[in-house]
């Protein structure tokens, strides 16, 4: 079944607040010690991308100031380049590009 936008976003939305939750109290040094968390962020990083990239042009047009292209990008390099993330990527994603997100999101 086709998804639209409004679903697409909230999944992005309910994706980054999953990863709010993952992180909550955590450092970056245990963040990136403790694999379950860390893959259970790349996972929703995965998902934000993907929806990311399902919204249509008309909508990533109407919100210039949500970040789509770098949504799919971290998606294509969770996906695609597994084998090398980056864990310091990966946290900064998780603690400041989410939340920025989200207020970007938020903002319309």
């Amino acid at each position: 079944m086709p998804r639209d936008d409004d679903a697409r976003i909230q999944d992005i939305v309910d994706a980054c607040r999953r990863i709010q939750l993952h992180i909550v109290g955590l450092s970056e040094d245990q963040f990136v010690k403790n694999e379950t968390v860390l893959r259970a962020v790349l996972y929703d990083i995965a998902i934000i991308g993907e929806a990311a990239k399902g919204v249509s042009g008309a909508v990533r047009l109407a919100r210039q100031t949500v970040p789509w292209a770098k949504m799919a990008g971290m998606r294509d390099v969770v996906i695609h380049q597994y084998f090398g993330i980056d864990k310091a990527l990966a946290w900064q994603a998780a603690a400041v590009d989410v939340p920025s997100l989200l207020r970007a999101l938020a903002a319309g």
